[in-house]
């Protein structure tokens, strides 16, 4: 970032960013439908705009059966092999002019400029093969002693509160099957947290 030093404090450096990110938000031109994000990578060192559209018109065109998606009632992210079918399909409809626009009755599929081809005919040993994602964050560059504070400190608190309201959560659930239904999705994710 322009004009950040190594010899700033903060609140001064944080300012400068700031002031740098807004100038380069101005610069930047977007069509009405999209939008401007700046975000830092790498604990603060590097930064980098993005220019999003928002599709609003999204459907829900399949998904799975719950019990094919929550095979056995493992919701876990965080061990392999996972034994899941959680996923959805959805499809993104645009207006005539493939653009994003506000839900309507008319409009249209939205048809990409590329898209990735889906391989029906398997993987053999050695196939290139790509994991992507947004990467919403990442600790790649956290000092040792933030690295200790996380697994001394922060995770053993988290860990202790998510025991207390899954058993409480538990306890409603057993006891009422309407309750176990409102609060399976939040049961879910709170144990998913616990587990990481």
């Amino acid at each position: 970032m322009q004009g950040v030093t190594a010899s700033m404090i903060e609140k001064e450096r944080q300012s400068v960013i700031d002031k740098n990110i807004d100038v380069l938000k101005k610069a930047t031109q977007t069509e009405a439908y999209q939008d401007i994000l700046v975000r830092p990578f790498y604990e603060g060192n590097q930064y980098y705009l993005f220019v999003t559209e928002k599709f609003k018109d999204v459907r829900l065109v399949g998904a799975p059966p719950s019990y094919i998606g929550n095979f056995g009632q493992d919701s876990d992210n965080w061990m392999w092999p996972r034994h899941t079918g959680d996923f959805s399909l959805f499809r993104i409809y645009a207006n005539k002019k493939n653009q994003p626009t506000e839900y309507a009755p008319d409009n249209v599929p939205y048809k990409p400029k590329k898209s990735l081809a889906i391989n029906l005919g398997g993987v053999k040993e050695g196939d290139f093969t790509m994991v992507f994602g947004f990467p919403g964050r990442t600790t790649e560059y956290l000092p040792a002693e933030a690295v200790r504070q996380i697994v001394e400190v922060n995770d053993p608190a988290r860990i202790l509160v998510r025991d207390q309201i899954l058993e409480v959560m538990n306890k409603y659930m057993r006891a009422d099957e309407a309750i176990k239904i409102q609060y399976a999705s939040k049961y879910a994710g709170v144990s998913n947290a616990w587990k990481k």
